[in-house]
This record gives structure tokens, C-alpha cells and sequence, in this order.
């Protein structure tokens, strides 16, 4: 003890000449550090690596993939909304049995279409006029779920994540994606415990919300809405959705009447554009400033010409006309394996908006 005090006493008189106090700042520094180093918040996970394990999470939730899935049969209904209020509902039969066997069967209120598919040949028969309408129920119901879209994210585009509670408790995962090349930015919305898709979001305004249910092999989307802002423009819904072991044989047959073609490799196949005709702004519209949008559903002959046209929703009803004269100029290339098909089906969407 008696050692203590000098040392004290040098420290009081003059701290920083007596040499102790130095040595002891730097003493406590390092061990600061140390300290805080120790304590550094965890570096943030990569964000695009982030979105990769949502999106993962959600497809395993889901069960059968695009790829690989099981025999099946689903029933579903649509119920279109045009703009001008006038409510378009259809009905879809499908059995699938794999990639290269599959019937499907679509009602409308006036028309009915049967296409099936038998390794590489194609029938369809369509019963009563087919039209613009009829054909934009027929997308409507073939463009939505049960399974899941498709999630891929460009490597050019930029991402984040976003993670927030809703009112009703539900902790979710927001996937948002900044277009580097073209298109609005959008997000997609995930349940964070459970991986289920909740919404995608354009900050263009479109939005689709969905709901899902389970069945023997995990989710699948039972309710697919969509929306232009706050207004409701479809709704489609999955009434029956089975897992099947066997099929009936027959229903595999060539519909007597139907038209026979070369199938497509591609199921997914469309006509490709040929021509574009820009549509010319409405003047009233443009006097008062106004900006919209319009979609048509058009049918499409063997030789690319656009022979129906049906104008399903509009924000704006000026938009429609100018739309319908552009669309009408449209020219298009349409695959020999669609020819069974023809008129074939096709969505056009224009956005009328100023230029600043």
C-alpha cells in the first residue's frame, strides 16, 4: 500500500508530465475499442441474396412447380369488369396429365372453346361466334393462378427488402425491384413466417392481391385479383383444384368437328408483333392534362390481321376510341402451330401520359 500513494500524489500534482496518465488513457482506449468492436450491429445481408431465400421460401411453400408438376383437374371461375361497368364471366375445365397431354375447356355466356392436346397435335373446337370478348375471358382465366407467377429477377435490376407488421399482426416481407432498363418499379409482398404470396404492386398503379389455400401437396393461389388503383378490374377464383393419379382415356380425344394443327413446343406460345400503330393523344385530354390508360383484347387471323377488337377496361372512356383506331393497324406473325387456334387471342395495353 505504501507504494500507492506516491504514484496517487504525482497524478494529482500534474497529471499529464507525471507519465502515468498518458499510459493510462491509452490503457482505456484500446480497451474502448475492444469493447465496441465487440458490440458492431451484424453487417446487413446482401439484398439481393435476401430476395432469393424469400422468393425460395415462397416457391417450396407452394409445392409442384411449373417444371414439375403432378396430374391434375381445376375448375375456375373470372368475372371481367370493363370500363363502362359491363361484367364479363367465364368457367374453366382443365385436366392435365403432363406437359404433352392436357384438355382444357373454356364457357363463356355465349361461346364455348375446347382445346386438347395429345403429344404433338393440337384440336380445337370452338362452339357458336368466337369473340374479342369471349377471348378476353378466356385470357383472363388461363392468366391467373393456381400456381405460381413467375418471380425471376434480372440481374440489372436493383433490389431491397423491406420488412414491416401489418394492423392485423402479420409480420411480411416487402421484395422491391428498380427496373434497370425498362418499366415502373414494383414489389412483391410475402408472408415472412410462412412464405405465401401476398400482393405485387406496380408504382404504375396495377396491383394483383392474392389468397391461397392448401391441398395434399402444399399452397396453391385460390384468389387472384387485380386491380387499376383503388378499382377492382377481375376476379378469379379456383373452385376445385385435385391432385388425380389416373385419367379417363376419353378425355384426351379429338373433339369430332375440331380443327387439328401441329402442337406448339411451347405452350406459351403468342403471335410476335409485326407493326405497331401509336395511338393519337385525345386532344380534350390533352387541353385539360389528363393521362390513362386502356386495354384491349383482340383477335388475330392466320395472316397477322386484326379482325375483332373489345376495349375490357379504360380509366378514361376518350382513351378507347383513340386505342381501338391504333390497335386496329396492328400487324402481327402468328405461329403455324397457333393456326388450329385462329382467330387467336391477344392483350394490348396502352398508356396515354404527357410528356413533361
Amino acid at each position: 500500500m505504501r507504494g500507492i500513494f506516491p504514484v496517487a500524489a504525482r497524478l494529482l500534482r500534474n497529471p499529464w508530465n507525471s507519465g502515468l496518465l498518458p499510459a493510462t488513457v491509452m490503457a482505456f482506449a484500446t480497451c474502448g475499442i475492444a469493447i465496441f468492436a465487440s458490440e458492431a450491429a451484424p453487417e446487413a445481408p446482401d439484398p439481393r441474396e435476401e430476395a432469393e431465400r424469400v422468393i425460395e421460401k415462397c416457391r417450396d411453400a407452394y409445392g409442384s412447380t411449373s417444371e414439375d408438376r403432378k396430374p391434375y383437374c381445376l375448375k375456375a371461375r373470372v368475372v371481367l369488369v370493363s370500363g363502362n361497368g359491363e361484367k364479363l364471366g367465364g368457367w374453366f375445365t382443365r385436366t392435365w396429365e403432363s406437359k404433352e397431354k392436357w384438355r382444357e375447356e373454356i364457357k363463356t355466356r355465349n361461346s364455348i372453346m375446347i382445346v386438347v392436346r395429345s403429344e404433338d397435335q393440337t384440336a380445337v373446337l370452338k362452339r357458336e361466334a368466337w369473340t374479342a370478348r369471349d377471348a378476353a375471358v378466356s385470357l383472363a382465366l388461363k392468366g391467373a393462378g393456381p400456381f405460381l407467377p413467375d418471380m425471376k429477377i434480372d440481374e440489372k435490376d436493383e433490389v431491397r427488402c423491406q420488412h414491416s407488421q401489418l394492423s392485423t399482426g402479420r409480420v411480411v416481407t416487402d421484395v422491391i425491384v428498380t427496373p434497370k432498363e425498362m418499366g415502373s418499379e414494383y414489389a412483391w409482398r410475402f408472408d415472412t413466417t410462412t412464405g405465401e404470396l401476398l400482393r405485387r404492386q406496380s408504382a404504375d398503379g396495377w396491383a394483383t392481391a392474392y389468397e391461397s389455400r392448401k391441398n395434399e401437396d402444399g399452397l396453391y393461389l385460390a384468389e387472384v385479383m387485380k386491380y387499376d388503383g383503388d378499382r377492382q378490374i377481375s376476379h378469379w377464383s379456383a373452385t376445385e383444384l385435385s391432385l388425380v393419379e389416373v385419367h379417363d382415356e376419353t378425355a384426351f380425344s379429338f373433339p369430332k368437328g375440331s380443327s387439328i394443327g401441329r402442337a406448339c413446343e411451347n405452350d406459351g406460345s403468342y403471335p410476335k408483333v409485326k407493326k405497331r400503330v401509336k395511338p393519337s393523344y385525345p386532344p380534350k385530354a390533352r387541353s385539360k392534362g389528363m393521362h390513362g390508360r386502356v386495354s384491349f383484347s383482340i383477335l388475330i387471323d392466320k395472316k397477322g390481321n386484326v379482325v375483332d377488337c373489345y376495349a375490357f377496361h379504360h380509366s378514361q372512356e376518350m382513351f378507347e376510341k383513340a386505342g381501338m383506331e391504333a390497335v386496329m393497324g396492328w400487324r402481327f406473325e402468328v405461329p403455324e402451330c397457333l393456326f388450329a387456334q385462329a382467330p387467336v387471342g391477344y392483350i394490348v395495353n396502352f398508356n396515354f401520359k404527357m410528356a413533361r
